[in-house]
């Protein structure tokens, strides 16, 4: 199959999107805290991590569009900057923080 992919993120704000038109729809949207509805930042650290090393925790939303459908509504969604080469992750935990490191 070949389609059009629509993406956008941006990790400060812990917001993504993605669409494949007719197939899927997904996003993802900042963790609420249930009684104040603020806003919350849960930031997971994987220093060895075979996936990521940092990686900002959100609230996940995806539909099946096609054939297989589904229909997932507040799961767990992971946003993070990653490089795999087939070795498995390009940067060293220490290489990641340089590049990406927060204040």
């Amino acid at each position: 199959m070949f389609g059009k992919i629509e993406f956008e993120w941006d990790l400060e704000k812990r917001r993504a999107r993605v669409e494949v038109a007719g197939v899927v729809r997904a996003h993802s949207e900042p963790i609420r805290n249930p009684v104040t509805d603020r806003e919350e930042q849960i930031v997971l650290v994987l220093p060895k991590g075979w996936m990521f090393h940092e990686a900002e925790n959100a609230s996940g939303f995806a539909k099946g569009l096609g054939a297989i459908k589904f229909d997932l509504r507040g799961r767990h969604s992971s946003l993070a900057h990653i490089a795999w080469s087939q070795n498995g992750m390009v940067d060293t935990y220490d290489e990641y923080k340089r590049k990406f490191g927060r204040p």
